[in-house]
């Protein structure tokens, strides 16, 4: 604004007239006092006009000031502000937020009225907004990192999720893995990473693609293409990771092995009805691998890792002793020293060799020759594997390359065969695990045979109880029953026949035969035919009332395969009513009695006076009755 300065000769807008002014100066005060008193009081006033007028811009200044804070701020911090914006959705807030502060400052300085009223305001207002300005910058800076990073993130999840789900489409592997190293790159870019962050960020994530689709072929059973994957991507993994791979492949392996040879021994064990002899299994597994047998027959493969370090060249060795190098993997793992185990060097070609000091004529030159580091094993160890390797090698040597013991071995005579002898240490351990493996197996056959007898001796029971006499003998004799149970059927039939029998029969036979022609053996034969189809479908729901019928009734066989041949065994329930399960109907009757304060004494009475006339044995139930679970604190 542009204030004009006083110009004496433009006249003022006043009524034409003439003003006769005194000029007696005391007029206006003693000796002219009062001009001096006049002039004096209009500076004041105009001091005080300035003074006023000052005090009214600063407040406008300031109210303005504070209103156009508490519109950034509520545009900033308020509900749904600026700074409450994430991720992409935050591209493009220093932009608007810069149009923003302008605008506010622009409305509020048309407000003002006047050019120190906006030179204040500026003076008040810009830092405020240079702040808000620059946290705007920094919020959008960050949210387009963390943006970028999920989006980065989410593309490499994608890619590991098809690398699980096509592992074995090499072509699709191969992709997705191209792809990986393509995102890397790109956010290596955005990030500034270095070449070797970049290389190692490939390894990581490509890794974890690959670790994750092996464990889910092992997890589906699919060594194959666990293994397949392996191999072919171990240069692009994390040492570490292919080495912690490799040795639980290998452990699978070894173990499937191991299982194939114990599963082997019981099947020799076997008798004429199927049940495993487990005397003469033990004499097999003591001769094999016992403590006073320390040759061992037979080497189960064992596949050793491949340093990545020294990556050894294996394809072109000579394809015998290529075909032989888990059969040295065995004999190291049959004999402790596979842990530490690591090849470092095959096939070496001129330059190669030279390169790492080899001599001119070393084995490794002509594809024949392996180096397998050991780690720091001792002088005796040393030896033992010098006698163990010296049959299938023609140079059996050890040399230090500054990380522990390697061992050389080269001019393969090509003899080691998987029914090879080694003498190898008795394994304590080795030898337990071997032991139960056979164990259980035999178990699980034995207890198989004698399900399967009990209920091929229950069909021709039942079936002859519906033949005519003769038929029934001719049955019995006819069946696969060993010579004592046919003779004992025989005997029951003969019995049957006579009315006077059924009156002889102990109560728990009466029970029995019941349950037998009564038609509750089909029942529950039944019942649990549709168990096992009902358990097969996952969308089929068992309530637990149906649960219990059905327990009832394969208790009910159980102990009735249990009375019928006493050897027979069940892993699900057994005959002594443990409350596992629930309560049978007698079970239930003595919990009742013992909650109302019966002794021992009173309700065992009661049993022996009840349950006889329903057809069974009370000292049944007496004797295996679980007097310590039942009432509130058992029964004594």
């Amino acid at each position: 604004m542009k204030i004009e300065g006083y110009k004496p000769s433009v006249g003022l807008n006043t009524i034409n007239g003439s003003v006769k002014v005194s000029g007696d100066k005391m007029a206006y005060g003693a000796g002219g006092a009062g001009f001096d008193v006049l002039g004096n009081a209009a500076g004041k006033w105009a001091e005080t006009v300035a003074t006023q007028q000052a005090a009214d811009d600063d407040a406008a200044v300031i109210d303005a000031t504070n209103a156009a804070n508490a519109e950034i701020m509520n545009y900033f911090n308020g509900e749904n502000g600026l700074l409450s914006r994430q991720g992409i959705n935050a591209s493009g807030s220093f932009a608007e937020a810069q149009d923003f502060v302008r605008k506010t400052q622009e409305k509020y300085i048309g407000k003002l009225g006047n050019s120190r009223r906006a030179n204040e305001f500026r003076a008040k207002f810009n830092p405020n907004a240079f702040n808000y300005l620059r946290t705007a910058g920094t919020h959008e800076r960050k949210e387009r990192y963390k943006a970028d990073e999920v989006r980065f993130n989410t593309a490499i999840d994608n890619s590991i999720s098809g690398m699980l789900m096509n592992y074995n489409d090499v072509e699709s592997t191969d992709n997705l893995i191209r792809d990986m190293s393509g995102l890397v790159d790109f956010r290596g870019m955005q990030m500034g990473w270095d070449s070797d962050t970049i290389l190692l960020k490939k390894k990581e994530l490509i890794t974890k693609g690959l670790d994750d689709a092996i464990n889910d072929a092992i997890g589906k059973d699919d060594y194959v293409g666990a293994e397949n994957l392996l191999n072919r991507y171990q240069s692009i993994m994390m040492p570490s990771s292919y080495m912690k791979l490799n040795n639980k492949l290998t452990d699978i392996r070894l173990n499937r092995e191991y299982y194939r040879l114990m599963y082997d021994y019981v099947d020799q064990c076997k008798d004429e009805t199927g049940i495993v002899d487990i005397t003469k299994l033990d004499k097999i597994i003591d001769d094999n691998w016992g403590p006073s047998n320390n040759i061992v027959e037979g080497i189960l493969p064992y596949r050793l890792p491949i340093s990545q370090g020294d990556n050894p060249d294996l394809e072109h060795l000579d394809k015998n002793l290529r075909g032989s190098i888990d059969l040295v993997g065995g004999v190291l793992h049959q004999m402790g020293l596979s842990d530490n185990a690591v090849i470092t060097s095959g096939y070496r070609d001129a330059e190669r060799n030279a390169q790492v000091g080899g001599a001119d004529n070393s084995w490794h030159t002509k594809g024949n020759a392996i180096d397998i580091s050991l780690g720091n094993i001792n002088a005796d160890e040393r030896d033992r594997l010098k006698k163990v390797f010296s049959p299938f090698f023609g140079e059996v040597l050890y040399h230090d390359a500054g990380s522990g013991v390697h061992l050389h071995l080269g001019n393969y005579k090509n003899n080691l065969t998987p029914d090879s002898e080694i003498d190898s240490p008795f394994n304590a351990k080795k030898y337990k695990e071997l032991k139960q493996i056979a164990y259980a197996r035999a178990q699980d056959i034995n207890a198989a045979v004698k399900r399967e007898q009990a209920k091929y001796k229950q069909v021709i029971i039942l079936n002859a109880t519906k033949a005519s006499h003769e038929e029934a003998i001719a049955m019995i004799n006819n069946s696969n029953l060993s010579l004592k149970e046919k003779a004992d059927l025989i005997a029951e039939q003969n019995k049957l026949r006579d009315p006077k029998t059924f009156k002889k029969m102990t109560s728990e036979d009466k029970h029995w035969y019941n349950y037998l022609h009564s038609g509750n053996y089909e029942r529950d034969v039944n019942l649990m035919a549709e168990y096992d189809r009902r358990a097969q479908d996952s969308m089929d729901i068992i309530s637990d009332k149906e649960q219990q019928h059905y327990n009832k009734a394969a208790r009910n066989l159980n102990m009735y395969y249990a009375y019928v041949n006493p050897n027979y065994q069940t892993k699900d329930y057994n005959q002594d009513y443990s409350l596992r399960e629930g309560y049978d109907d007698i079970l239930e009757a003595m919990e009742a009695m013992a909650e109302a304060g019966l002794s021992k004494q009173e309700i065992s009475d009661r049993i022996r006076a009840v349950v006889p006339k329903y057809g069974m044995d009370p000292e049944y139930y007496i004797k295996n009755a679980p007097w310590d679970k039942l009432g509130p604190e058992g029964v004594e």
